[in-house]
């Protein structure tokens, strides 16, 4: 995973956190969502990867 994670970072460095900020800019202004439901929306894919081990665990 770590091999894959540095041939990603090294074509697109910082593209997850772009795609995170566009999915949060698409909810707020196109979807009208507010930033409360954002950010539980956030929390939610957050610890929905955690427990599939997806992300690491702190």
């Amino acid at each position: 995973m770590a091999k894959k994670q540095k041939i990603l970072d090294g074509f697109f460095p910082g593209f997850l956190s772009f795609l995170r900020s566009f999915f949060c800019w698409y909810l707020i202004s196109k979807k009208k969502y507010s930033g409360k439901k954002v950010l539980l929306i956030l929390v939610a894919i957050t610890i929905v990867g955690v427990l599939l081990n997806r992300f690491k665990q702190f």
